[in-house]
């Protein structure tokens, strides 16, 4: 398992942030679902990881869509369905939190 340091989170981005669009020449486009105005990008993850007394693992947690650093863990499928995709989020990122 891995772990984040510091003031780091480990989330992994829920399923019905993310769409995806193919373009005609069957280009697939990851795009968060996402209201018109491209400034107010929200994600919402699940905590994987953590190591901090006020976040708690699978708790769920809300930030700027473009805050965090991708870590893709490569299955076994060549065309990657099966890759695991998390994010390290900066906790001063975290814009809210679910309970």
């Amino acid at each position: 398992m891995i772990y984040p340091l510091g003031k780091y989170l480990l989330v992994e981005v829920l399923k019905e942030e993310i769409r995806e669009l193919v373009t005609k020449s069957g280009i697939i486009l990851r795009k968060p679902i996402k209201d018109d105005r491209e400034d107010l990008v929200v994600s919402k993850a699940k905590i994987i990881g953590v190591d901090k007394a006020h976040f708690e693992k699978d708790m769920t947690v809300y930030f700027n869509y473009f805050a965090g650093n991708r870590l893709v863990i490569k299955g076994k499928d060549p065309e990657g369905k099966d890759d695991i995709e998390y994010l390290f989020v900066h906790e001063e990122d975290i814009l809210g939190v679910e309970k």
